[in-house]
């Protein structure tokens, strides 16, 4: 599948409207290198999962200025490393300053990292069973906070003991790897 180079177009003159959570430098940047071209790996999609899990309730630039910080404490997302995380560990991450210091949110990434082992899931496997081809929208204002595809990956992922990966967290997760887009 070629994916579009979003900055190719900005840099070329052809103004595109930005997402609402796009609000400041970081989130643009974002939007522009990285989002719809996240890549389709377990560690990279395990990543995202989390990050979407902490953003909940925030600005996505927050968590973008936290995100060295969680992927340090994360051990880099990998799903072995952070399904072993302690209460030690925890604590650590708790008192950290540079940390999104919500002790659910931690957990529920933990949790989710030991059931995706436990239960042998791959993201990138689970999202491309469910799409037999990107489902593509012609406006950032079409793009969809839940679609039918996305909700039966959520459901999946819920009956699975995956926390925190409702409806919209499974769609924004789709469009971050290129599985739901936008078109030409």
């Amino acid at each position: 599948m070629v994916y579009k180079n979003i900055e190719a177009e900005v840099v070329a003159g052809i103004k595109r409207k930005e997402p609402s959570w796009v609000r400041d430098d970081p989130s643009r940047t974002y939007f522009l290198k990285e989002w719809q071209n996240v890549p389709r790996t377990q560690q990279a999609m395990f990543e995202h999962l989390c990050l979407l899990v902490f953003q909940n309730g925030l600005w996505w630039s927050v968590v973008l200025g936290k995100r060295e910080a969680i992927s340090r404490h994360f051990k880099g997302f990998s799903l072995e490393a952070v399904a072993s995380l302690t209460e030690h560990d925890i604590s650590q991450m708790l008192s950290d300053a540079s940390m999104i210091r919500n002790e659910a949110k931690i957990r529920s990434c933990i949790a989710n990292a030991q059931a995706l082992l436990h239960r042998s899931i791959n993201l990138p496997d689970l999202f491309e069973q469910a799409f037999d081809s990107p489902v593509i929208f012609d406006s950032v204002s079409e793009l969809p906070r839940t679609l039918e595809t996305t909700n039966r990956i959520a459901d999946d992922l819920k009956d699975a003991g995956v926390q925190r990966a409702g409806q919209v967290v499974c769609c924004a997760l789709a469009q971050a790897t290129g599985f739901i887009r936008l078109g030409a």
